[in-house]
């Protein structure tokens, strides 16, 4: 959502998952959670997921 900047998204998930965001098919510009804190950072650590719908 551009006016809330948000982004969103389901996906269903096993346990051990992990995921990133990434922009542009480039990994040069991508998200992750370093310190599991909830807060994207650029770079950032995978964020790893628990088995269920997300």
């Amino acid at each position: 959502d551009a006016g809330s900047n948000t982004w969103s998204g389901t996906i269903t998930a096993t346990a051990g998952d992990q995921f990133k965001f990434r922009a542009n098919h480039d990994w040069g510009l991508n998200y992750g959670d370093t310190g599991a804190d909830g807060s994207l950072d650029l770079g950032g650590d995978n964020i790893n997921l628990t088995a269920g719908t997300h």
